[in-house]
């Protein structure tokens, strides 16, 4: 699976992956980006079909500023 996404700031990105009761299965980054355009693979060989959501924080600036979305995504096996 491909996650593309893009931030306008550098900053610390955090993607996190969750089943449809709110449980956490996975962190699939916590890194630094640069400005622009980027995309993330995950192995999900090892979840099970379903639907699922992935939520990612970037934190720019020493972390003063928060930009936060939630995005569902569905795998099958």
């Amino acid at each position: 699976t491909t996650i593309h996404f893009s931030v306008a700031t550098a900053g610390q990105v955090k993607i996190e992956l969750f089943d449809v009761l709110g449980r956490s299965n996975a962190i699939i980054t916590d890194s630094y980006f640069e400005p622009g355009q980027h995309q993330i693979q995950y192995d999900a060989s090892l979840l099970s079909s379903g639907t699922y959501f992935y939520h990612m924080i970037a934190k720019y600036k020493a972390g003063m500023q928060i930009y936060s979305q939630t995005h569902k995504m569905m795998f099958e096996s």
